[in-house]
């Protein structure tokens, strides 16, 4: 009788006065429910904010380069390399060597008014070759308690950060929403990103380059203008910003699209900018006495493969033609032509002012600089290039651009921040 009873009574459920845990798994819905609606507003936040977004890219970005650069430290203090490394004054002190010691020079007692002069009467390596607003705003750092390390590093994240909004902002305009995001990862991670946390002004030049072609975009030609005037003090290349506005005036004054009010302000901006781009060496000769105290001391550093006498676009073809004879000088006119035909087919995808500035900064680079170590890193103000469809189309193209960047970061910060120079 009590079996059947038991038969017939209804199952106990999971109701509300039931303790027990509900054995359908409702609980872990629920909490599951619960915790995704506590982390609603950080996931709004997260989609509704970009500089949120791109602050987090940033710094996870620095992990990597730290991580990077900590990889070149070990390296460093393994084989014992040159004394220039500051291997001696710690991981810091490593950080901020190479060019950092000129900065630091210029930040701590200025420059010198009195160039030196070697044993054969050229003048020799000085800090006339970099320019003062980094040094400077690291000094003001200084003025306030904070040692040149931590400035110098401080002063670099910052800009880097700044390079990065700008740049997005850049390719945004350029090349879409999606090309722009994945663009700034890959500028964030980049295989000289390691560069946004050192001692150069290559971060802050960054910055500034791409806000002024940014202005150059939106046609805010005045803000372009006093962009250019502070690059202009901060790195050499400046005056590609200026030139990319010539070519954008003559175009539009050819097909007609610009109204003369907007083109004699573009002409002011214009000439009064490619003035501050070659006012340094007027500053330099001034202050030492020697007209050209400027281009004699970039040359200290060029003598070697480019004679004694500054040459525009000669110094590529006498290297070439001293370590591979003709051969190399024909190699390195395939290489100009090659680049000078790209570069044309390259601007109908970048748009007339974004592609006018990156032939414009291609061209002064061949028209100034020898083939070195370090023309990856004077390469940085084209980061914008980032977001091109090229590696940015797809998701897999642009994770297998992104691993490659990574990987290549741990080889090129030892090698060139140990072993060259950077």
């Amino acid at each position: 009788m009590r079996t059947s009873e038991a038969a017939d009574s209804p199952t106990p459920g999971p109701d509300a006065d039931d303790p027990r845990p509900a054995p359908d798994g409702r609980s872990a819905v629920l909490g599951r429910s619960t915790l995704l609606r506590r982390i609603a507003p950080l996931r709004s936040l997260l989609l509704r904010s970009l500089l949120l977004r791109l602050a987090i890219v940033y710094l996870a970005g620095r992990i990597v380069s730290l991580a990077a650069l900590g990889v070149a430290y070990l390296v460093g203090l393994r084989v014992g390399h040159a004394p220039i490394l500051r291997l001696d004054q710690g991981f810091l002190g490593f950080m901020t060597t190479w060019d950092g010691g000129y900065y630091r020079q210029i930040a701590e007692t200025g420059y010198p008014l009195a160039l030196p002069i070697g044993p054969d009467g050229a003048v020799t390596q000085n800090a006339w070759a970099f320019l003062p607003v980094y040094p400077m705003i690291c000094r003001a750092l200084m003025a306030i308690g904070i040692p040149f390390d931590g400035a110098a590093i401080g002063v670099s994240v910052v800009a880097g950060f700044g390079a990065v909004v700008a740049c997005h902002a850049v390719m945004r305009r350029v090349f879409g929403d999606v090309a722009a995001g994945r663009g700034a990862v890959l500028i964030a991670f980049a295989p000289l990103a390691f560069l946004f946390q050192v001692a150069y002004a290559e971060s802050t030049f960054l910055a500034l380059m791409a806000l002024g072609v940014l202005f150059l975009l939106r046609r805010r030609y005045w803000l372009l203008l006093a962009v250019v005037v502070l690059a202009s003090f901060t790195r050499p290349g400046a005056v590609a910003l200026p030139a990319a506005l010539a070519v954008v005036l003559v175009v539009r004054l050819v097909q007609r699209r610009v109204r003369w009010p907007e083109a004699v302000t573009m002409v002011v901006t214009g000439l009064l900018g490619a003035a501050a781009g070659v006012a340094w060496p007027i500053v330099a000769g001034i202050a030492t006495g020697r007209p050209s105290a400027y281009v004699d001391t970039e040359m200290a550093w060029w003598r070697f493969a480019a004679g004694e006498r500054f040459v525009p676009f000669a110094a590529a073809f006498r290297q070439a033609d001293r370590q591979f004879d003709w051969i190399g000088v024909v190699a390195v006119g395939v290489v100009v032509l090659v680049v000078a035909v790209l570069a044309v087919r390259g601007t109908r995808r970048l748009g007339l002012p974004f592609g006018a500035y990156c032939v414009a900064y291609v061209v002064y680079l061949l028209a100034v600089f020898l083939p070195q170590t370090s023309t990856l890193r004077l390469l940085m103000p084209l980061a914008p290039i980032s977001g091109h469809p090229l590696v940015t189309a797809t998701r897999t193209r642009f994770g297998v651009v992104l691993g490659v960047a990574v990987v290549a970061q741990f080889v090129l910060c030892p090698v060139l921040w140990t072993f060259g120079t950077p």
